[in-house]
């Protein structure tokens, strides 16, 4: 006969329990619960070993399996074309804040106000239809 059933089928002689058999007793009680709880989640278990041995794997292999492989570090190699259109667009980047940054002097040392510039755009929109109603004709 175990510990734990010495302590529930004979309580002390005075009716209550000792120490070590209340102790036994909570145990029994807790280990009980748990077993119960985990027989409940049965596929967070499932789900639990599949992260952790998939999801997990996965990110180790390719943070660090991967990134560190000399086959892939030697061919992780931007082709002419890509680095040439790279290139390309960056000029094209730093063209575009150098136009900004002109206007914004323009603005700052009180050059055309707003409406201004926006009726300048209209009539040069304007211009722009009437020649090409002429050429599609």
């Amino acid at each position: 006969m175990s510990a734990i059933q010495k302590a529930r089928a004979a309580p002390c002689k005075s009716g209550r329990a000792s120490v070590a058999e209340h102790c036994a007793a909570r145990v029994f009680r807790a280990v009980k619960a748990h077993c119960e709880v985990e027989k409940k989640n049965f596929m967070d278990n499932v789900l639990k070993a599949v992260r952790d041995v998939v999801i997990e794997q996965h990110a180790l292999f390719v943070h660090t399996t991967l990134l560190t492989s000399d086959d892939v570090r030697a061919n992780a190699i931007e082709d002419s074309d890509v680095g040439q259109r790279r290139c390309a667009l960056g000029d094209e980047a730093a063209a575009m804040r150098a136009v900004l940054a002109q206007i914004e002097e323009l603005r700052a040392c009180g050059g055309a106000s707003e409406d201004e510039a926006d009726d300048e755009e209209e009539e040069e929109e304007d211009e722009g239809e009437d020649e090409e109603a002429v050429y599609s004709d």
